[in-house]
């Protein structure tokens, strides 16, 4: 698990006050993305429970990351990538859609007057009903990332354990919120890790706002696990600043990071500032962290065309104090 110092002062504009940042690059992983862990758990769970057969068949709604992370896992769990269905929203980029196609799953697109997450469900057994899964119609299984406790196993295990022997104490990590899994596993692991218990930030999308990866307040409604609880604050962030922000990050840290790791490094320098307005010496020798979840890939494509391609080009980019704040902080 990379964690990778923020050392450029055009980034990490608080290290004036003596804050020391750094980033948890999921990116940088050889698999591009911290939701392995969370397929893994889930696998897992199913095996535990007798699920994880080869006459079970499979229904989840993804938007794409989380679908790739079960195929490539699928042949080592002595599954065909076929027994997998994948629900995807119809206005979610071709690339995404397109890894589901090539990588040998079937594919819904339900539309979006429909709910991906609750389709599943009922297609699938009803998902998680909090001790197991029930069969559905055709032997058919719904993995529930958005519910089963299975997902945040290995975020509490092995990835809380290669933050905390990296960097050490700290004080704060910010995380975006998709399902909440990633949060409440690191919450866990960190905690029962460090004796200082980092404050847990959730960067949370404004309402209405959308950030590829994380969910509004509205979006989260059908996510079953218990994401409030292990945050100690939520941060709300908009989408101009996320995907703007996200190549100052890729750049720091040499490699591509997806919007949601430029929404979590927003929401680190609202935080920041908001501890900054109260008393400047709360940010004297500060360790903070952010996770960025996804490398940049599946997520920008046609979404890129809102913004102009001065942006994204280092010489002509807007400094982040700026992105953020519109002025100095």
């Amino acid at each position: 698990m990379p964690v990778i110092p923020i050392t450029d002062e055009r980034v990490n504009f608080f290290a004036k006050y003596g804050v020391e940042m750094a980033a948890v690059a999921g990116c940088a992983l050889s698999w591009r993305t911290l939701k392995l862990p969370a397929a893994e758990g889930i696998l897992d769970g199913l095996e535990a429970h007798g699920l994880l057969r080869s006459d079970v068949n499979y229904v989840e709604a993804s938007s794409g990351r989380m679908a790739e992370m079960y195929l490539a896992r699928a042949k080592s769990r002595g599954l065909r990538r076929d027994q997998f269905t994948f629900l995807i929203r119809d206005d979610v980029p071709g690339a995404k859609k397109g890894i589901i196609r090539f990588g040998g799953a079937d594919r819904i697109e339900p539309g979006r007057k429909s709910n991906a997450i609750q389709l599943a469900r009922d297609m699938g057994g009803g998902g998680w009903n909090g001790n197991g899964w029930n069969m559905g119609a055709n032997s058919t299984v719904n993995p529930d990332q958005y519910a089963s406790p299975h997902a945040y196993t290995h975020y509490e295990g092995w990835a809380s354990e290669s933050i905390a022997e990296q960097f050490g104490e700290f004080d704060d990590l910010v995380v975006p919120v998709g399902t909440g899994s990633t949060m409440i596993g690191l919450r866990r692991g960190l905690h029962k890790r460090l004796e200082k218990k980092p404050n847990i930030i959730g960067a949370m999308c404004g309402d209405g706002v959308e950030v590829p990866g994380m969910r509004d307040e509205k979006k989260m409604a059908l996510v079953r696990h218990p994401w409030r609880e292990a945050a100690d604050d939520i941060i709300k962030v908009s989408r101009k600043p996320s995907f703007l922000a996200a190549p100052w990050v890729s750049w720091e840290i040499d490699s591509n990071a997806a919007p949601s790791g430029g929404a979590a490094y927003v929401a680190t320098c609202l935080y920041l500032d908001a501890l900054r307005k109260k008393d400047p010496n709360l940010l004297r020798g500060r360790r903070v962290l952010f996770v960025i979840h996804d490398e940049a890939s599946q997520y920008v494509g046609d979404r890129m065309d809102e913004f102009p391609m001065e942006a994204f080009y280092q010489p002509t980019a807007t400094l982040p104090e700026e992105l953020i704040f519109g002025k100095a902080a």
